[in-house]
């Protein structure tokens, strides 16, 4: 579910700010608009997520741990 959540703001932040978040999403998770709560974390680990590059932008891993919980 967080995954979805955070696909859909990326594709909401893409279509207002003319630009993608960059992978590590610290643009978009720091923007109120898009995350009033905080970005959500994963539940097993408490890590962060990451994009895939272009062409995908579409969250695919955690930050910390690369090798863990990788999609």
């Amino acid at each position: 579910m967080n995954r979805s959540i955070l696909n859909k703001e990326v594709e909401s932040y893409t279509f207002i700010e003319g630009t993608w978040p960059v992978d590590s999403l610290d643009d978009i998770k720091t923007n109120y608009n898009y995350f009033p709560d905080g970005i959500p974390t994963c539940p097993v680990d408490l890590t962060s997520y990451q994009l895939r590059p272009s062409p995908f932008h579409r969250v695919s891993a955690h930050r910390e741990g690369s090798g863990t919980h990788v999609f």
